[in-house]
């Protein structure tokens, strides 16, 4: 008799709608139907993301006014050439090569002074507020956007093919546990809906975070613990003691037996 353990993924997620094509592919094939999906785009001209800023990252306590990346201040909307607020590209402008650098879902709306501070730093680990870090060498986004900044970083590299390392925007590992430390909120989805009205593709990891661990495995966190975004079932791994902290969503499914 020989046996035969056969992975079935009976409650994996069923996409709908803008990713309904992600259904019934593998792991390894989620990334570049991803591309494909999000590759479908109005093309903006720079000059006219400056109008559409003031409504996806509007504050939500005071509709004529923006917050700001990493510095989180409210200040009024209009756009006035960048007196006010300018436009931050999330992964650096002059480390754009190809890609478009008017991608309105890497531009945020920033204190001019801030954006100048940060310049082209890449980003590097701290804690608590925003600021340079590592001997002035990397720029910490702070606590409350950190995961934001991470889901920006990878929708970069699924749409443009951006490499991410350390002289680029960061290390890959960083922005993962980012993604899983600083998790998405109703600020992020609501400028993630009104980007897709202006440039008509979203940014996959706010409307799955699920897909982060899909594409790069388990996310390992600075304590040392693995993580795994929790939407399978664990009642069989639990009888079979099985940790399922170490296995990457694409084995955390049910055992058929044949």
């Amino acid at each position: 008799v020989i046996l035969y353990a056969i992975w079935n993924d009976l409650n994996a997620p069923v996409y709908e709608g803008y990713y309904a094509s992600l259904n019934g592919l593998m792991d390894y094939e989620i990334k570049t139907q991803l591309t494909q999906i999000i590759s479908s785009m109005r093309t903006l001209s720079y000059t006219s993301t400056s109008y559409n800023l003031d409504d996806s990252d509007r504050d939500p306590n005071n509709p004529s006014n923006v917050i700001l990346v990493y510095n989180r201040a409210s200040v009024n909307g209009t756009w006035d050439g960048g007196d006010t607020w300018n436009k931050e590209h999330v992964w650096p402008q002059s480390k754009l090569g190809t890609a478009s650098d008017s991608d309105i879902h890497n531009l945020k709306p920033a204190n001019p002074g801030i954006n100048s501070s940060r310049g082209n730093l890449p980003f590097g680990e701290g804690s608590g507020t925003y600021g340079k870090v590592n001997n002035d060498t990397q720029w910490y986004p702070g606590d409350q956007d950190k995961g934001d900044i991470a889901r920006i970083v990878l929708y970069m590299n699924v749409r443009w093919g951006l490499i991410i390392n350390s002289s680029s925007v960061g290390e890959l590992n960083m922005f993962l546990r980012w993604h899983i430390e600083d998790p998405v909120d109703s600020f992020e989805a609501n400028r993630n809906n009104v980007l897709y009205g202006v440039q008509e593709n979203r940014n996959p990891f706010i409307d799955h975070p699920e897909l982060v661990e899909r594409i790069w495995g388990p996310i390992t966190l600075s304590n040392g613990d693995s993580v795994s975004l929790d939407f399978y079932s664990e009642e069989l791994f639990t009888k079979i003691n099985i940790d399922t902290y170490d296995l990457p969503v694409s084995k955390r499914s049910n055992f058929l037996f044949a």
